[in-house]
């Protein structure tokens, strides 16, 4: 089991709905939260990676020491 890339966790997104943005019917309980990505965010120095956040749909970056969901995928 690993963390997924930003590729493939953002396959995940249902455009058509939010709060969570993600078919409840395949991924029940899913918190509508930042999970993580396997992708490291290459523009800082800092240990940044990029997360998806289920509660809209959208990509963003953030501190590997934040808080957020994982989703495993093997």
């Amino acid at each position: 089991w690993r963390l997924p890339t930003i590729s493939e966790i953002s396959g995940l997104i249902n455009r058509g709905r939010n709060s969570p943005a993600i078919d409840l019917e395949f991924f029940p309980l899913t918190e509508p939260s930042p999970y993580w990505s396997a992708t490291p965010y290459a523009d800082t120095d800092e240990n940044r990676a990029w997360h998806i956040y289920f509660g809209y749909g959208y990509v963003g970056d953030g501190l590997t020491s934040a808080k957020c969901y994982v989703r495993a995928v093997r």
